[in-house]
Protein backbone atom coordinates (compact mmCIF):
# COMPACT_ATOMS: atom_id res chain seq x y z
CA UNK A 1 0.00 0.00 0.00
CA UNK A 2 3.06 2.59 0.07
CA UNK A 3 2.53 3.20 -3.95
CA UNK A 4 -0.90 4.74 -2.86
CA UNK A 5 0.20 6.96 0.11
CA UNK A 6 1.73 9.68 -2.65
CA UNK A 7 -1.61 8.82 -5.03
CA UNK A 8 -3.47 9.47 -1.72
CA UNK A 9 -1.63 12.53 -0.23
CA UNK A 10 -1.60 14.22 -3.92
CA UNK A 11 -5.59 13.97 -3.87
CA UNK A 12 -6.26 14.90 -0.52
CA UNK A 13 -4.27 18.13 -1.22
CA UNK A 14 -6.56 18.96 -4.60
CA UNK A 15 -9.48 18.28 -2.73
CA UNK A 16 -8.61 20.44 0.25
CA UNK A 17 -6.97 23.55 -1.99
CA UNK A 18 -3.82 22.83 -0.18
CA UNK A 19 -0.54 22.55 -2.33
CA UNK A 20 3.26 22.68 -1.53
CA UNK A 21 4.33 26.12 -1.23
CA UNK A 22 5.07 28.38 -4.77
CA UNK A 23 9.37 28.56 -5.12
CA UNK A 24 10.66 31.73 -4.08
CA UNK A 25 10.64 34.98 -7.11
CA UNK A 26 12.96 34.42 -9.55
CA UNK A 27 15.32 37.71 -9.59
CA UNK A 28 15.86 38.55 -13.28
CA UNK A 29 12.31 36.68 -14.19
CA UNK A 30 11.05 39.70 -11.52
CA UNK A 31 12.77 42.30 -12.70
CA UNK A 32 11.94 41.41 -16.82
CA UNK A 33 8.13 41.35 -16.44
CA UNK A 34 8.35 44.88 -14.19
CA UNK A 35 10.34 46.17 -17.19
CA UNK A 36 8.18 44.99 -19.59
CA UNK A 37 4.64 46.25 -17.32
CA UNK A 38 6.31 49.42 -17.24
CA UNK A 39 7.36 49.82 -20.83
CA UNK A 40 3.50 48.79 -21.80
CA UNK A 41 2.16 51.45 -19.56
CA UNK A 42 4.69 53.90 -20.95
CA UNK A 43 3.85 52.91 -24.23
CA UNK A 44 -0.11 53.68 -23.39
CA UNK A 45 -1.10 49.99 -22.94
CA UNK A 46 -4.03 49.09 -20.31
CA UNK A 47 -3.08 46.68 -17.83
CA UNK A 48 -5.29 43.87 -19.08
CA UNK A 49 -3.67 43.96 -22.22
CA UNK A 50 -0.40 42.20 -20.78
CA UNK A 51 -2.28 39.44 -19.71
CA UNK A 52 -2.19 38.12 -23.44
CA UNK A 53 1.20 37.99 -22.96
CA UNK A 54 3.03 35.00 -23.28
CA UNK A 55 3.49 34.03 -20.41
CA UNK A 56 0.55 36.76 -19.27
CA UNK A 57 1.64 39.38 -16.60
CA UNK A 58 -1.11 40.11 -13.81
CA UNK A 59 -0.94 43.68 -12.82
CA UNK A 60 -2.09 45.76 -10.01
CA UNK A 61 -1.57 49.61 -9.88
CA UNK A 62 -3.84 52.09 -8.71
CA UNK A 63 -2.61 54.88 -10.63
CA UNK A 64 -2.54 53.24 -14.21
CA UNK A 65 -5.68 51.42 -13.40
CA UNK A 66 -7.33 55.48 -13.12
CA UNK A 67 -6.01 56.45 -15.90
CA UNK A 68 -2.50 58.15 -15.13
CA UNK A 69 0.01 58.24 -18.00
CA UNK A 70 3.85 57.26 -17.52
CA UNK A 71 6.19 59.30 -18.47
CA UNK A 72 9.49 57.83 -17.34
CA UNK A 73 10.68 55.33 -14.64
CA UNK A 74 13.62 54.62 -13.01
CA UNK A 75 14.11 50.73 -11.51
CA UNK A 76 16.24 50.46 -8.60
CA UNK A 77 19.42 48.74 -9.00
CA UNK A 78 19.06 47.14 -5.72
CA UNK A 79 16.08 44.47 -4.53
CA UNK A 80 14.91 42.29 -2.08
CA UNK A 81 13.38 38.86 -1.20
CA UNK A 82 10.23 39.66 0.94
CA UNK A 83 9.04 36.37 1.71
CA UNK A 84 7.88 34.41 -1.59
CA UNK A 85 8.06 38.17 -3.87
CA UNK A 86 11.03 40.16 -5.04
CA UNK A 87 10.40 44.00 -3.97
CA UNK A 88 11.56 46.55 -6.19
CA UNK A 89 11.68 50.24 -5.85
CA UNK A 90 10.86 52.45 -9.21
CA UNK A 91 10.86 56.01 -9.52
CA UNK A 92 7.75 56.99 -11.54
CA UNK A 93 7.33 60.18 -13.47
CA UNK A 94 3.66 60.24 -14.12
CA UNK A 95 0.85 63.00 -15.14
CA UNK A 96 -2.83 63.06 -13.57
CA UNK A 97 -5.15 62.48 -15.97
CA UNK A 98 -5.93 66.24 -15.27
CA UNK A 99 -2.58 66.45 -16.92
CA UNK A 100 -0.40 67.39 -13.73
CA UNK A 101 3.06 66.58 -13.81
CA UNK A 102 4.01 63.99 -10.57
CA UNK A 103 6.31 62.15 -9.36
CA UNK A 104 6.52 59.42 -7.25
CA UNK A 105 8.91 56.78 -5.34
CA UNK A 106 6.93 53.56 -4.98
CA UNK A 107 7.68 49.78 -4.58
CA UNK A 108 6.06 46.94 -6.63
CA UNK A 109 6.28 43.15 -5.75
CA UNK A 110 6.72 40.37 -7.65
CA UNK A 111 5.82 36.69 -7.97
CA UNK A 112 6.95 34.72 -10.78
CA UNK A 113 5.84 31.14 -9.41
CA UNK A 114 3.12 30.06 -10.33
CA UNK A 115 2.47 32.91 -12.11
CA UNK A 116 4.36 36.50 -13.18
CA UNK A 117 2.18 39.00 -10.25
CA UNK A 118 3.21 42.63 -10.06
CA UNK A 119 1.35 44.17 -7.24
CA UNK A 120 2.17 48.38 -6.36
CA UNK A 121 2.49 47.97 -2.60
CA UNK A 122 1.67 51.29 -0.63
CA UNK A 123 3.58 52.31 2.56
Amino acid sequence: MKIASPILAACLFALLGCSPPAAPADPEKARTALRAALEAWAEGEKMDSLLGRSPAIHVADEDWQKGWTLKKFDIAAQDEQLGQQRRIGVKLSLNSPQGKAVDKQVRYEIDTSPKLVIVRTFE
